[in-house]
């Protein structure tokens, strides 16, 4: 995050989040986090914050809680520089 650094490769990261969003059903689902990004164009796929409010005490952190009708959860991250 901090760094915009790699460390899975970008065709594991999307397997274990396809896998992570399949767990909670495909309707009335409800997605909240703890910011607003937008995606920036470049070489490189790279997102912009617009508002953020840290959850932890972390330097960074993102995530996602996920409420829907078979389960809910939470996928969450954290970074320093």
């Amino acid at each position: 995050m901090a760094c915009n650094a790699a460390i899975v490769a970008p065709a594991l990261a999307k397997s274990l989040v396809d896998r992570f969003f399949a767990s909670f059903g495909d309707a009335d689902v409800h997605f909240f986090t703890n910011g607003t990004f937008h995606e920036a164009s470049g070489e490189r796929v790279t997102y912009s914050v617009a508002t953020w409010q840290p959850a932890t005490g972390a330097t960074f952190d993102t995530g996602v809680l996920v409420v829907g009708p078979v389960a809910s959860g939470a996928l969450w991250v954290e970074d320093g520089d």
